[in-house]
């Protein structure tokens, strides 16, 4: 490529390092955050008992009325319903027990 004086080719040199140096760090984020996934994921952090595994996870989440101690799960999309056990009756927390998951 030809410059028609300094100042160009010192101008061009500037942009053309100041993109390199963009486009690396940004890829050098891509592959940190990308291991960090793999990694959080191979290993499933913060599964529980309905989730297959770390990559398909059920998304449900249990929540406990205070008054009451009844429990209830919760989907992503909004469903709520109570929680019942393997004879079909509620489950819930007596005062004394911690609360919950």
């Amino acid at each position: 490529m030809k410059f028609e004086n300094r100042e160009e080719k010192i101008g061009y040199c500037y942009v053309k390092g100041a993109i390199r140096y963009v486009f690396h760090n940004v890829a050098i984020a891509i592959i940190i955050i990308w291991i960090a996934i793999l990694f959080a994921n191979g290993f499933d952090f913060k599964t529980d008992n309905s989730d297959y595994d770390g990559w398909n996870r059920s998304g449900l989440k249990i929540h406990t009325d205070a008054l009451t101690g009844v429990q209830y799960v919760s989907t992503r999309g909004g469903g709520l319903t109570p929680r019942i056990d393997i004879h079909g009756d509620l489950v819930y927390l007596m005062p004394n027990e911690p609360k919950g998951p």
